[in-house]
Order: C-alpha cells, then structure tokens, then sequence
C-alpha cells in the first residue's frame, strides 16, 4: 500500500493528469481493505496524495463500475469521505468497456454524493495544450 501511494505521489506531481481514476485499486485483492486504508503510514499517504489533488485542483473519477463486482465503488467510501472533506473534486464516471455499460450505476453513484453534501455541481477538467 505504501509504495503503491508513494508511486501514485510521483505521478501525480510529474503528469498532473486532469483526472484520477482508482484512486485505491491496490484493495482490488485485499479482504481486510478497511482496516489496511486506516493504518497510519497508508493514512499519512492517502492524505498527502489528496492533498496534492486538491491544491492541483485535479478530480477524482468516482468510478460506479465497482458496483458491477462488488459491494463498494472506487475509491471506497472512506477515501470518498476523505477527499471530498479535504476539497477534492469528485465526479462520477462510469468506466463504460462498452456501449451497454454506458451510464450505468450512474444514478446510484449521484445519490450517493448528495447523501455526503455533494452539490451536484460537476466541474469539467481542464484541457491540456501539448
């Protein structure tokens, strides 16, 4: 988990990317994932990455295709709660591999953050010049 966010640090700083999907996909194969995200040299990790988020004013993908394979989206809920907390914008996506998938568990990923003060309000990325 630390290295994963130790590398993810260094991306974000080097490609400041306009988005950021799976932002804890290291959980992917990890049972105990809730109790991992809380120990506190992954918290002090996660925190500084969404810090660096915010201050790029890069956005979270709040990536609904989870809810196809399990229980919970990416990022988990309590990173969700963490980023938007810390000012992070978070805008639901789909991770459509297809045209069927289009839109799909998008209605549920909007609920979701109203239900954690989200005002709906989705901000486009920025377009990169190259």
């Amino acid at each position: 988990y630390c290295d994963y966010f130790d590398d993810q640090f260094a991306m974000l700083e080097a490609l400041q990317p306009a988005v950021v999907g799976h932002f804890d996909l290291i959980r992917i194969f990890d049972t105990d994932y809730l109790d991992t995200l809380q120990r506190a040299e992954v918290q002090k990790r996660m925190r500084r990455n969404l810090e660096l988020m915010a201050d790029l004013g890069l956005i979270m993908d709040f990536n609904l295709r989870g809810f196809d394979k399990s229980t919970e989206q990416y990022p988990s809920m309590p990173v969700l709660k963490q980023a938007l907390a810390m000012g992070v914008c978070v805008v639901p996506g789909d991770d459509s591999h297809g045209v069927s998938s289009v839109g799909r568990n998008y209605d549920k990923g909007v609920a979701i953050l109203r239900d954690l003060g989200h005002d709906g309000l989705w901000r486009e990325p920025r377009c990169y010049e190259y």
